[in-house]
C-alpha cells in the first residue's frame, strides 16, 4: 500500500526547515533594515547655503564651518577676507531682501553671484560651479 509514515524523520526535517526558515527570514529583515533604517549619523546631512553650494560636500563643514546659514553669513572666510566679515551673497539675499537663498532672486545669477570667485578653482570650474549652484537652487524653489 503506502509508505510507512516515520515520525520521528519527518519531525527531524521539519525543525531542520523551521531553522533554514528562521534563519532565511531574519537574513531577510536584517537586509531590508540596513537598507531603510541604516545609521546614517556619520554621514554630513545635506546642507545648501544661501548661493547652491552643497555644505556637506565642503572639506571645512563640521570642522572651520557650520554652514552660512548657521553662522548667519558670518563663514570663516568671509571672517577673513571680508570688510564686513558677512559673506556678500548671505548679506544681500538674507539679511537685505530677506529672501531664504539666493535662489528666491529674480535676479539669480546677479552680478555679485557671477563675480565672486574661489581663488583655488580654474575659469571652467567656476563657469560649471555657477551652471550647478543655479540648477540647486532653482530645483529647490520648484
Amino acid at each position: 500500500m503506502g509508505s510507512k509514515i516515520n515520525y520521528k524523520s519527518d519531525i527531524s526535517t521539519i525543525r531542520d526547515l523551521e531553522i533554514i526558515f528562521r534563519k532565511a527570514f531574519i537574513a531577510i529583515l536584517s537586509v531590508l533594515f540596513l537598507v531603510n533604517f541604516a545609521d546614517t549619523s556619520t554621514s554630513q546631512p545635506m546642507i545648501l547655503s544661501a548661493c547652491g553650494l552643497l555644505c556637506s560636500d565642503c572639506e571645512f563643514f563640521g570642522n572651520l564651518c557650520n554652514g552660512c546659514h548657521a553662522v548667519k553669513g558670518q563663514t570663516f572666510w568671509a571672517l577673513e577676507h571680508v570688510p564686513s566679515k558677512i559673506c556678500p551673497l548671505y548679506d544681500c539675499s538674507v539679511n537685505k531682501l530677506k529672501y531664504k537663498d539666493c535662489g528666491d532672486c529674480p535676479e539669480l545669477p546677479c552680478k555679485i553671484f557671477r563675480e565672486m570667485k574661489d581663488p583655488n578653482s580654474t575659469d571652467q570650474e567656476h563657469q560649471q560651479g555657477l551652471i550647478d549652484r543655479v540648477a540647486r537652487l532653482k530645483e529647490q524653489t520648484t
